[in-house]
């Protein structure tokens, strides 16, 4: 039913057998499934739709992956916790809060270019894998020091307000303990002036690092990351011919590639 001209799904809500729903790029205003018969439904894809509110995703017992990006959605909190979901997406909308705990059991979660003031329920997100919360405007309270199951973050081109910081450690990564899990960071754009010092050592696991378009003058924190293979380092102020520059990129055995323009 993509591309159309759809201003509802009506007219499909008591259809019980189906697995899929996808509906993107339509006219449709407001979701509503309250009194819908899709015991079954597994995949819901609206996007680029201009759907403002949507209700009874709780009536919707086997909906694994929800996929709203490019919508004018302020505000998503069914009314009781939706454990069958896996994958949410959100990015381009209007929402100024969100609250994890009606998503305990994801693994896949985008916001991007939202409002996000306040994010609330973050220890609910126990086995979050992958994290996107790009470009938020304003600044935003998107603390992620709890999610230790984490193997993708992304989070370039948002100001995180002060008080998510840990003290002596100027980005939004747990590392008061070693980070295993996690293989790609992008903090791009997000005007970082230094690395804390023991940046490499706990985030053994990295694989791919994109810190570009930030105020960084001294990558020796990277010093010893064995597996780390791709590294972004555009628009920074790094000298590529320094000593310290020279010893940390030897230090990387398995680094294939390297932008420091």
């Amino acid at each position: 039913m993509d591309n159309n001209l759809l201003a509802s799904l009506d007219g499909i809500l008591k259809l019980d057998g189906l697995l899929r729903i996808s509906a993107k790029h339509n006219q449709i205003s407001s979701l509503d499934f309250t009194e819908s018969k899709l015991p079954r439904l597994e995949v819901l894809d609206a996007q680029q739709n201009c759907i403002g509110w949507v209700d009874g995703l709780d009536d919707l017992p086997s909906l694994m992956s929800l996929h709203l990006d490019d919508n004018n959605i302020t505000a998503l909190q069914p009314k009781a916790p939706l454990r069958s979901l896996r994958t949410l997406k959100l990015c381009r909308n209007e929402l100024e809060a969100f609250d994890a705990k009606f998503f305990p059991d994801l693994r896949t979660l985008y916001l991007d270019q939202n409002s996000i003031a306040v994010f609330q329920g973050v220890r609910k997100l126990r086995f979050l894998e992958n994290f996107s919360a790009r470009s938020q405007r304003g600044k935003a309270s998107l603390s992620t020091h709890s999610l230790s199951e984490l193997r993708k973050l992304y989070l370039s081109g948002t100001t995180l307000i002060a008080q998510q910081l840990m003290a002596g450690n100027a980005i939004p990564v747990r590392l008061d303990r070693p980070f295993y899990n996690l293989q790609y960071l992008e903090l791009a754009a997000v005007k970082l002036a230094v690395l804390p010092a023991n940046f490499g050592s706990k985030l053994p696991n990295l694989r791919i690092l994109n810190l570009s378009y930030n105020s960084l003058k001294d990558i020796t924190p990277l010093r010893g990351m064995a597996l780390l293979k791709r590294v972004f380092l555009i628009g920074n102020r790094i000298s590529s011919l320094s000593e310290g520059t020279t010893d940390t990129l030897l230090s990387l055995p398995e680094l294939q590639v390297l932008d420091l323009r």
